[in-house]
């Protein structure tokens, strides 16, 4: 039967026939063949779903394998002109030459000159393919991942809209497939990378499009079966951010492929491969950012997506980051450097590499250089910046490290309310320390001693206490000076739960029952009281009398009544309150080195505000009473006048 000549229902009737011809007919006769189905399919009408059940590729597989094979070829092929320095058409992408030859019968056939005959080949093709009735759902899986794949190609058609649109709405009506499957998997990496099919005798075939790979990426990205072929998926990362042709769309999904495999694929591939995918992320933030002064949307989704496969992949090779600081400065210098959209994902970035410097295996040496670098990102105008630089004092260092807990205390006096909850967090002494794992609390004694190193200008008077903005984080500030005192106080109350639980062998209390450690209240229990107690006698066992620890508590609290000119009522009740907790549950030889000082409690009775007046009573009824006793119970004989006086 001649194609040219034949009627409708005579072209309908062929295509079967053909069909099982190219399956069983000798590869000498294959492109006659071929030409002949493709030009029944294209001039015959548009199929009903009658004629097409009549296909019957439930029974006869091998039909619908070679026409959806053919189908995927033509929508890849693309008409173009040979160029003008050759005499050879140029082989589209995703076909071999031998396969181009065969669809177009060596340049003959009228699709290849005609693109009105291309795109209605196409359309027909793309109603057959797309067809439920022509592929019912109880087909083989892997007829259904062909449809899938040749239908993915028509939707990515660069030329002709209703191709390309019908590709898709087809895709939307198919029975889903399974990411998992391995001929599916293979069919991607395949048609992304080129090279010989699988099951395919048509040569060695070009990759396919970018807009093709673009799609082909979606797929692969939702596979955890693609992440374990690593020799195939590093090389679709690379091509996907510098191959040939590739675009700004066709990188930022290889990015997004990156960040998936480094978060699915084995632990000893992500590690084989961890110092070229670091190669590669590096490469493409520098390479985009030298591209061009400003940067569009999708350079910065870009850059974005790489600063978080940079966190990640550091948190999956630890060992990527414990030796130096180079990659935390890498990312924290990109708060400055970035676009305000560009930072949330450099904050992402940053946090996904958090837990591998949550390690014990951080060299000293390391720690001190990341914790100075830390501090100097307090003071960033960048909040993001101080916000990460919080997080990982909170989790790269232990609660016993004092000077992590300083700059704990110092994130409490930042202007965002979301940063003074952090620091806040990182303060907190939970139950679990006091009563299990004292051993983790900060030493009292460093702590005491780490404080007075502080604050020994405050203290000697050479340096006032001022309130000063944000940008000035010091202990001369005010507020990070009450700040300070606040967590010693906690670190003393804590301590002395410790040490009666030590004492006692068990203690009997809800571990809701020691909030009160957090909570900078006056003392009203019992055990809040001992614990205060308990911590002060601990303290002044250590040092002589006028040098013990206790009186350097004192000493630091008192430094605050020095300064005249601070009239923040809050820190002046909050450190009286401390100073009559010291005075009245330590030893009397604290009240009575006090003594000296009461003119700095007399200066204070002026002040308008109850509670500090009445601190400032409590306070000095204390050292009065305590100095009272001593003169009576002394041999000396007691001066009256002085006391008359008072």
């Amino acid at each position: 039967m001649a194609v040219e000549s034949a009627e409708d229902q005579q072209l309908a009737t062929a295509i079967p026939h053909l069909l099982d011809g190219i399956q069983s007919r000798p590869s000498s006769q294959q492109t006659t063949l071929t030409t002949s189905l493709l030009m029944a399919i294209w001039r015959g009408p548009k199929l009903s779903e009658t004629q097409v059940r009549e296909f019957d590729f439930v029974s006869k597989i091998h039909r619908a394998v070679v026409l959806v094979a053919l189908a995927r070829d033509i929508f890849l092929y693309r008409a173009s002109e040979p160029k003008p320095d050759s005499s050879q058409v140029p082989v589209s992408a995703g076909l071999s030459l031998e396969r181009q030859a065969l669809l177009t019968n060596n340049g003959k056939t009228r699709w290849t000159s005609d693109n009105q005959v291309l795109q209605q080949l196409k359309e027909r093709l793309v109603h057959i393919i797309g067809s439920g009735v022509a592929f019912p759902i109880e087909m083989p899986a892997h007829i259904h991942e062909q449809r899938l794949l040749a239908l993915l190609c028509a939707s990515c058609d660069p030329y002709f809209q209703q191709v390309a649109d019908g590709g898709k709405d087809a895709i939307k009506r198919m029975c889903r497939v399974d990411y998992e499957s391995v001929s599916f998997v293979n069919h991607l990496f395949e048609m992304f990378l080129g090279g010989t099919y699988t099951g395919d005798s048509a040569g060695s075939r070009s990759p396919v499009s970018a807009a093709v790979r673009l799609k082909l990426l979606g797929y692969l990205n939702r596979s955890e079966l693609a992440t374990t072929s690593y020799q195939r998926w590093i090389r679709v990362i690379t091509e996907s951010l510098f191959g040939t042709g590739t675009t700004v769309k066709l990188r930022q999904q290889g990015v997004a492929f990156l960040l998936w495999t480094i978060n699915r694929a084995p632990s000893d591939q992500v590690s084989q491969a961890s110092p070229l995918l670091l190669q590669l992320i590096q490469k493409t933030l520098f390479q985009s950012t030298a591209s061009s002064t400003t940067t569009s949307l999708g350079e910065d989704v870009l850059r974005g997506s790489a600063y978080v496969a940079y966190g990640t992949l550091a948190k999956r090779v630890p060992t990527l980051a414990l030796d130096n600081l180079e990659h935390l400065r890498l990312l924290f210098d990109a708060f400055t450097s970035e676009t305000a959209s560009v930072r949330l994902s450099v904050q992402e970035g940053l946090l996904a590499m958090l837990p591998a410097y949550e390690s014990n295996s951080i060299t000293h040496d390391v720690r001190d250089q990341m914790s100075e670098f830390l501090q100097s990102q307090l003071d960033s105008t960048v909040y993001q910046a101080r916000y990460c630089a919080l997080r990982y004092v909170i989790s790269a260092f232990p609660f016993a490290d004092m000077n992590a807990r300083w700059l704990c205390i110092l994130g409490l006096a930042d202007a965002k309310p979301e940063i003074q909850q952090l620091a806040k967090s990182g303060l907190a002494i939970r139950s679990m320390l006091m009563l299990e794992r004292s051993g983790d609390l900060p030493s009292l004694k460093d702590a005491i001693l780490f404080i007075r190193d502080k604050a020994s200008k405050i203290i000697d008077g050479s340096q006032p206490l001022i309130s000063e903005n944000r940008s000035k984080l010091s202990i001369a500030n005010f507020s990070v000076y009450g700040s300070t005192l606040g967590f010693c106080r906690s670190l003393l109350l804590a301590t002395g739960v410790a040490a009666i639980k030590q004492k006692r062998g068990e203690l009997a209390v809800d571990p809701a029952d020691l909030e009160f450690v957090n909570e900078h209240l006056a003392l009203s229990t019992e055990l809040q009281r001992n614990s205060m107690q308990e911590a002060l006698s601990g303290l002044e066992s250590q040092g002589g009398s006028s040098n013990s620890l206790a009186a350097s508590w004192l000493e630091i609290i008192g430094a605050v009544l020095h300064t005249g000119q601070l009239a923040d009522s809050v820190l002046l009740s909050k450190v009286l309150m401390y100073l009559v907790e010291g005075l009245s549950l330590g030893s009397q030889t604290l009240s009575l080195a006090f003594f000296e000082n009461r003119r700095l409690l007399l200066s204070r009775l002026d002040t308008h505000n109850f509670e500090v007046q009445l601190y400032t009573a409590q306070a000095m009824s204390v050292i009065y009473c305590v100095k009272l006793l001593s003169d009576v119970r002394s041999e000396c004989t007691v001066d009256s006048a002085f006391w008359n006086e008072q």
